[in-house]
C-alpha cells in the first residue's frame, strides 16, 4: 500500500506542477507579441500544447486506473456481502 500511496502522491504534484507551468506559460502569451518575436511566440505555444498534452495524459491515466481500482475492490466486497447476507439468514433461521 506503501507502494500506491507515493505513486498517488508523486502523481497528484507532478498534476500540480503542469497546471502551474500552463498557468505560466498561458501569463507568457498574454504579454507577448506575436509580431514582434515569432519564433519565441511559437516556442512557448509549442510548450503550452505539449504541457496540456501531458496533463490529459495524466488525468484519463487516473481515471482509468480509479477505475481499474474499483473493479478490483469490487468483487471481493461483492462476494464478502452475498458471504454476510447468507450468514445472516443462517442465523435467523435457527432463530425461529
Amino acid at each position: 500500500m506503501a507502494e500506491l500511496r507515493f505513486k498517488v502522491k508523486a502523481d497528484v504534484d507532478k498534476v500540480s506542477e503542469l497546471r502551474k507551468e500552463i498557468e505560466r506559460l498561458e501569463g507568457s502569451l498574454r504579454r507577448m507579441s506575436k509580431s514582434a518575436d515569432g519564433a519565441a511566440f511559437e516556442k512557448v505555444v509549442k510548450k503550452l500544447s505539449s504541457t496540456r498534452t501531458e496533463l490529459q495524459g495524466m488525468v484519463k491515466q487516473a481515471a482509468k486506473t480509479g477505475a481499474e481500482f474499483n473493479k478490483s475492490l469490487e468483487a471481493p466486497l461483492s462476494n464478502t456481502a452475498n458471504s454476510m447476507d447468507k450468514l445472516n439468514e443462517a442465523i435467523r433461521v435457527q432463530n425461529i
